[in-house]
């Protein structure tokens, strides 16, 4: 009797936690099965004097403004609305931002468009960003996405010379570019409890018998393009130009996703011993 019990105990915790699942699971089926990725080549941007004038090539110009910042010095800020960009061609998340350099720039000392600042507004909390490098300038080569991001954290360079030496700029070099890329939190998972199965409650994530068990959170590599998320962009420099480019999707549910689908829920593998 007590061992029926208990098992039904357990069935009805797993059912619980599948159930609680649930929510997470659709967002997740959301993100997951996914169209093909679109590649949007937004446009070639150039900051001139006088300071905060640009000059842009591209067909987003609408979605493109350049404003002053003082820190300490006078420095120009390139800002991209994602959100309303992505309206106009009508993806809903991103995978990743590229800032390029596609040539036309000085190669010598440090290479191409020196990027000093390359940062989100309005990213969700339950994202987080990945920086690396693409390219032929040996002094970014291999460096972490900790390293990177700091580079380009703030707009703290003063000239764009001498890259080997300062940590406050990536210089793309010829044909190279800086990413972005994502990682966000679709549903935070649960830790397992212990128990006999005898009487008492059973709180969020519990499994009851011997060995506990638990969920693993679930990640998706795209952030959903919400109201007020911006790029914002500057170049140490005020000579040398830079492009961006957005790799985005509208996701939707897929056939190809039922694998996930059965994964994420645990039919397979409900707990870890």
């Amino acid at each position: 009797m007590r061992r029926q019990r208990s098992e039904g105990l357990r069935g009805i915790k797993d059912m619980k936690l599948s159930l609680a699942r649930m929510a997470g699971v659709a967002v997740a089926l959301s993100l997951c099965g996914t169209a093909l990725a679109d590649t949007i080549n937004v446009g070639w941007v150039k900051q001139v004097s006088p300071k905060p004038a640009i000059t842009y090539v591209g067909d987003y110009g609408s979605f493109i403004s350049s404003s002053l910042v003082q820190n300490p010095v006078s420095r120009t800020v390139v800002t991209l609305d994602i959100y309303a960009l992505a309206q106009s061609v009508g993806i809903t998340h991103l995978e990743r931002i590229d800032v390029l350099d596609g040539g036309g720039n000085s190669y010598l000392g440090s290479p191409g468009a020196d990027i000093d600042f390359f940062t989100l507004e309005g990213l969700s909390n339950a994202s987080t960003i990945t920086h690396s490098y693409t390219g032929t300038n040996a002094v970014h080569l291999g460096e972490s996405s900790a390293t990177l991001g700091s580079r380009v954290a703030g707009l703290d360079a003063i000239t764009g010379d001498q890259d080997f030496n300062s940590l406050h700029f990536v210089s793309l070099g010829l044909n190279g570019f800086l990413s972005m890329s994502f990682s966000t939190l679709i549903e935070p998972g649960s830790s397992g409890g212990s128990g006999s199965g005898g009487s008492g409650g059973m709180g969020p994530g519990e499994y009851s018998g011997g060995g506990g068990g638990g969920t693993d959170p679930i990640f998706s590599n795209l952030i959903q393009i919400s109201p007020g998320l911006k790029l914002h962009l500057s170049e140490a420099g005020s000579s040398e130009g830079y492009a961006i480019r957005l790799i985005g999707t509208t996701a939707v549910p897929a056939p190809a996703v039922a694998p996930v689908f059965a994964a994420l829920l645990g039919l397979g593998r409900r707990r870890r011993r």
